[in-house]
């Protein structure tokens, strides 16, 4: 199946493998581990951005995500659970580099900095949260 990215930044990273893994909304549970995954840098559907293909893959796991922000006991005003397991300020900071972002930005991007987004990380590497 086909990621498409919006940041520049994230084929690099992709491409030295410090972009670990993608964080996406996947209402009906479309991805699982063995799916071939087609890396794209913008929307093919969209022509008149210039889109291409860089990279292509295979899923190695997906994980159930939850982020909320705002929580005032962790230190980076975010609350993550990972199939239903609450992650430690440093386990946060490690996911937001595994996907990368910082912590803020993984918080206005996913959140807005108010709501709880629910979603799926999509593995491009056999880690585990």
């Amino acid at each position: 199946m086909i990621l498409t990215y919006s940041l520049d930044r994230f084929v690099p990273a992709i491409l030295a493998g410090t972009k670990k893994h993608t964080i996406r909304y996947d209402h009906h549970n479309r991805w699982r581990a063995g799916m071939p995954i087609q890396h794209w840098r913008g929307n093919p559907r969209n022509v008149k951005n210039n889109p291409y293909e860089f990279a292509s893959g295979v899923c190695l796991g997906v994980q159930e995500i939850e982020i909320l922000p705002g929580c005032s006991k962790m230190k980076h005003g975010l609350t993550v659970k990972v199939d239903n397991r609450f992650l430690t300020d440093e386990e946060i900071l490690i996911l937001a580099e595994n996907d990368g972002l910082t912590v803020a930005e993984m918080r206005d991007w996913f959140t807005g900095g108010r709501y709880l987004y629910r979603g799926r990380i999509i593995h491009f590497t056999d880690l585990i949260y």
